[in-house]
Parts: C-alpha cells; sequence; structure tokens
C-alpha cells in the first residue's frame, strides 16, 4: 500500500523522506498489579544516569541498530519516568517503515536480554507523558529539496505550504490510522505536549505540525513535523496517509491557514474556537466516524483494507466501551 502511495508520488516526480522519533517506556516487567507498571527509573528529560538501566539499554539497542544497519541520529531519555526516545536517520519512507518494524523488534529483544520490559503502548502511566513517534517529512524532486526556497516565509516553497494545508485539512479522517488504539486518545487528550488540535506553527512544539529550525544554508533540511502519530502505530499505513493527504494539498493549491504563534495549551476553548482552531477526535469511536466518511482513506487504503481497518477496529472500541472500568467503580459505586 506505501509502495502504491509512494508511486504516485513519482509520477509527480517527488520522493517521500521520513524521520521518525521514537518514543517507549522501560518498565521493570510486563506483569503490573494495583500500582500499575513500574518503571525502571524516576529520572525526567534528557537525565544521564550512569550504569542505569536505560543508559545500558540505550546504549545495547543503537549498536545492534547500527550492525543491522539501520543509522541512528540521537538517543536520549524522555521526561516521563523509564521512557527514552531513539530517533532514527531519514530515510525513503518505505525504507523508514521497514526500519521501524525492525527496530520495535531490536528494542523488544535488547529489554527481555537484559530483564526489562519495553512497551509502545501510546499512554502506559497515568500522569505521565504519552510516546509519540514525532515523524519529520519532506519531498525531494531529485536532488532538490521541493520544500525549500530561499525567500519564502520561513524558506518553504509553496510546496511546503500547500502539502501542510492538506495534512491539516485531512488529519482529523487519517487520526483513526496514526493514532488506532483506544489508549492513543489518552495520549492525546492527557496533556504532556500531546498535540490535540490541528495548527501548524514555526518551532512551535504545541502544533500538530511544527515547522523546525535549521541552520542557515542548510535548505537540504527543509522539512515539516508531523506531532500526531504515536509510536504503536502501522507506519506504513500511516505514511500512506500522511503523504496522500500532503499531496492532495499540492495537487489542488490548499491555502495554508494563519499560523500559530501561541502556546496552543494555555489557550481557553473560547479562545480556541475564536481562533478557528478545530480538534483531532476525541476518541477511537469519534475518529472511526470521521474516516469512515473519508474518500481520501478510503481511496488510498483501498476498499479491502479500508473496511477491515474499519471492523477491526470498531471491535476494539465495543470491547472498550461494555467493561466497567476501575474509574467508574471509584467514583460510582460508593456514591450511587
Amino acid at each position: 500500500m506505501l509502495k502504491r502511495t509512494l508511486a504516485k508520488a513519482s509520477e509527480r516526480g517527488f520522493t517521500f523522506y521520513t524521520h521518525p522519533e521514537i518514543e517507549f517506556y522501560l518498565l521493570k516487567s510486563r506483569d503490573w498489579k494495583d500500582g500499575g507498571p513500574q518503571p525502571v527509573d524516576r529520572a525526567g528529560y534528557f537525565d544521564n544516569v550512569p550504569g542505569g538501566s536505560a543508559h545500558d539499554f540505550r546504549r545495547r539497542s543503537v549498536r545492534m541498530l547500527e550492525d543491522l544497519g539501520i543509522s541512528v541520529e540521537f538517543s536520549h531519555h524522555e521526561a516521563g519516568p523509564g521512557q527514552n526516545e531513539i530517533d532514527l536517520r531519514y530515510a525513503d519512507a518505505l525504507t523508514m517503515a521497514d526500519n521501524i518494524m525492525t527496530f520495535r523488534t531490536v528494542v523488544k529483544e535488547v529489554a527481555i536480554e537484559q530483564g526489562v520490559y519495553a512497551t509502545f503502548m501510546p499512554k502506559p502511566l497515568s500522569g505521565q507523558p504519552g510516546s509519540g513517534m514525532h515523524t519529520h517529512v519532506s519531498l525531494f524532486e531529485g536532488d532538490q529539496n521541493a520544500f525549500y526556497e530561499a525567500g519564502g516565509q520561513y524558506q518553504l516553497s509553496d510546496t511546503a505550504k500547500h502539502f501542510i494545508a492538506g495534512v491539516l485539512k485531512h488529519a482529523p479522517e487519517i487520526t483513526a490510522v496514526t493514532n488506532q488504539f483506544v489508549n492513543s486518545y489518552k495520549r492525546l487528550w492527557g496533556g504532556d505536549e500531546a498535540p490535540s488540535f490541528v495548527t501548524w506553527g514555526h518551532n512551535n512544539r504545541s502544533a500538530l505540525v511544527r515547522v523546525p529550525l535549521y541552520k542557515p544554508n542548510k535548505g537540504q533540511s527543509a522539512r515539516i513535523e508531523y506531532r500526531g502519530i504515536d509510536s504503536a502505530a502501522n507506519p506504513y499505513l500511516a505514511y500512506s496517509l500522511l503523504l496522500a493527504a500532503g499531496l492532495k494539498g499540492v495537487d489542488e493549491g490548499y491555502e495554508l491557514p494563519p499560523e500559530a504563534e501561541d502556546n496552543v495549551w494555555s489557550l481557553s476553548d473560547s479562545e480556541r474556537r475564536a481562533l478557528g482552531y478545530s480538534q483531532l477526535p476525541a476518541s477511537l469511536d469519534h475518529a472511526l466516524s470521521l474516516m469512515e466518511d473519508s474518500e481520501l482513506v478510503a481511496e488510498t487504503l483501498g476498499e479491502q483494507v479500508f473496511n477491515f481497518v474499519l471492523l477491526n477496529k470498531r471491535q476494539e472500541w465495543k470491547a472498550y466501551r461494555d467493561q466497567v472500568t476501575p474509574f467508574e467503580l471509584d467514583t460510582n459505586l460508593g456514591a450511587l
């Protein structure tokens, strides 16, 4: 499916490159009791814990990935306890999707080897950040970055602006794929810097699409970052839809909406409405309803996969909806 979408981009003269920042949690065990999953440490963002489980784990994982021919650009401890991030060096989207699948296997295997458990669950710990897979993307025409224009706003070309506009317009309807689990929406709406609203901004980490800073005279590095995808997403389907949405914007000349210059999270609901900031789906059920009505998703996935994804995810939502949760028991049982 991704090959098919890339072929459509190729017909327009484009090659699609991606660079993911993959977050995950290291837990003491897969098993958990009333206290919930137990992270391997209490470290925070960019903390260095010499001899700690996470430090040794990242070093071993990076070495194994490099031995497998998968280039790693950065690795560090993330904001949550036991949370880590490893960033893969950019590659064409198909190679990268393959690399992500291998990456997950390596991370799981190294965790087993070291007596801990690695999870890509989007939100395993209440009150802690979720695990995203922020993905930097760019289109190239031959050796030239199609997103770069020396005189453009933030050095963005018209192609880049139309691409961003396409991604923003279609983001809600592709969210059932980029965020495909019930738990994904605990990350999107649980705070801690997850993007909940359909906005873009220059180096604005509260926006769904961020235009990163890059060094002067480094036009080849021009790119955008889509911050909605979580670490559990199917990269083949997610990248297919991200590319299809962007190309739709390019083909039809979508107009880029005004930039979000403020911290979107700090605004009130009424302020966001006044600024025209729509929101991503609040649940898997909501996301599936939007996806079901999407011509873009149906066309990109094809009838068979489109229908299967809807069926599969509706079964998950029904199973989730049918259960009585600890939250309900804690808040209602003794009071009602």
